[in-house]
């Protein structure tokens, strides 16, 4: 199984509700997302920054190609 690493997203997310003067809420970022990241990823991801300033690594995987 492949996979994707969408921190760099997720982080960009929070930054962007941030800037706008948001709360990071589990539905604001969902809502920015390009690809679906399963919520309790959005959970840890968003408990994460709100004590730490800090995204962790969240990977999820990628559908198979077929050729």
């Amino acid at each position: 199984m492949l996979t994707k690493d969408v921190s760099q997203e997720l982080e960009q997310a929070i930054e962007q509700l941030v800037r706008e003067g948001k709360e990071p809420t589990v539905a604001l970022v969902k809502s920015r997302l390009k690809f679906p990241v399963p919520m309790p990823a959005l959970i840890t991801t968003i408990k994460s920054w709100k004590n730490s300033q800090r995204v962790p690594k969240v990977e999820i995987s990628k559908p198979d190609v077929q050729t």
